[in-house]
């Protein structure tokens, strides 16, 4: 663990930096202590000044401005006076900058490793998603979605050798999930069945990317309902498409898998299942024509 944060080192110097408190223990030749630009900004005056600590700075709890111009150019003053002191003699400590609060997390970590600025446009989708105030289990589901990683087989199609790639509900389309969950046959019926009424051929979105840009406008959604809302209740109607399509694919596969017996033959199917202390077990028997003689459980 230990090798690990050793090999990430220059990657924590990035975001760390010092809380001032009474600045004994912060040193302005070596330490990260001024935020909002160069965290090491370099004195004008060279070490025979006989300055080394932050705390030669610190009178009464407040900056010696005085001091402070003297030693640094004009933006570096700026923004050493803006560091807040606080009013009761502290040790210095560590804060993490890409977070608000000054505290470590390891998601402001991982974008600081792939140098994401989430107030960048592109990142709007995620600021939505992960802000929405809806059940975690449909933000999963939307983020299945918007990073295209919902197992269609379109999507599986890229990797694997598929049969066919058309959507199983309506073999109308390749099966990728903006076809699937809105703009598929089945889609629009359930989509206009709901309370919502919602008529999916008046957007022909080609992203999700548009959806949403559609939908942040509140004169689109229905009775003008709050985003969140909306996005929970669509997440939910996306899930009841996915439940209904993976039920499709597996009677599908089921079939083509038990196949049928020969004409006047009857076909039994068998499974068993076995626990600690008991077992259960089931037998399917069928006719040529696939139609169910029996069942039996035992």
């Amino acid at each position: 663990m230990w090798k690990a944060i050793l090999r990430e080192r220059s990657l924590l110097m990035k975001g760390l930096c010092r809380r001032i408190g009474d600045g004994r223990s912060t040193s302005i030749w070596f330490d990260p202590w001024v935020p909002g630009g160069r965290l090491q900004p370099i004195p004008r005056i060279d070490a025979i000044g006989g300055i080394s600590m932050v705390s030669n700075f610190i009178r009464n709890n407040g900056w010696d401005h005085t001091l402070v111009r003297r030693w640094f150019n004009e933006d570096d003053s700026r923004r050493i006076l803006n560091i807040s002191l606080p009013n009761n003699q502290s040790k210095d400590s560590w804060l993490w900058l890409p977070e608000s609060n000054g505290d470590f997390s390891i998601k402001s970590a991982y974008r600081l490793s792939l140098n994401i600025d989430i107030n960048r446009p592109e990142y709007a989708k995620w600021r939505t998603l992960w802000g929405a105030r809806i059940h975690n289990r449909l933000k999963m589901i939307w983020w299945k979605i918007l990073s295209n990683s919902l197992l269609t087989r379109a999507r599986l199609g890229m990797v694997l050798n598929m049969d066919t790639v058309l959507c199983p509900l309506c073999n109308m389309d390749d099966e990728h999930s903006l076809h699937l969950l809105w703009s598929c046959e089945f889609a629009r019926a359930l989509w206009f069945g709901c309370l919502w009424q919602v008529r999916t051929d008046i957007l022909t979105a080609t992203s999700w990317d548009d959806w949403l840009m559609w939908f942040s406008d509140e004169d689109k959604r229905p009775n003008q309902m709050h985003l969140h809302l909306f996005l929970g209740g669509a997440a939910a109607v996306f899930e009841e498409i996915w439940r209904t399509r993976n039920k499709c694919k597996m009677a599908s596969a089921i079939a083509s898998y038990a196949g049928l017996p020969p004409p006047g033959w009857i076909m039994c199917n068998t499974d068993i299942t076995l626990g600690n202390s008991d077992s259960a077990g089931a037998a399917i028997f069928r006719d040529d024509k696939g139609g169910t003689l029996k069942i039996h459980t035992f």
